[in-house]
């Protein structure tokens, strides 16, 4: 609880990062997704440096839907 405190309430969280979405499937045994947005691959080395005990799998990523409405679809 105290690390979290520090990381999301005093600071400790790199400027860069900006939460996007926490997301989870109940019922499931189906990983929980953090969505994180940043420039600067240094802020996820940070935050993987600051949660070691936690076993990050960090993929790339695009927004599909902006590219979705890019092609003329009503995503909304």
């Amino acid at each position: 609880m105290a690390k979290s405190r520090q990381w999301w309430d005093e600071g400790g969280k790199p400027a860069g990062i900006r939460t996007v979405s926490f997301c989870s499937a109940l019922g499931t045994q189906t990983a929980d997704g953090y969505i994180f947005e940043t420039e600067n691959h240094d802020d996820i080395r940070k935050m993987l440096d600051y949660w070691p005990q936690v076993d990050f799998d960090v993929p790339p990523a695009f927004d599909m839907a902006a590219r979705f409405v890019q092609q003329g679809m009503k995503v909304s």
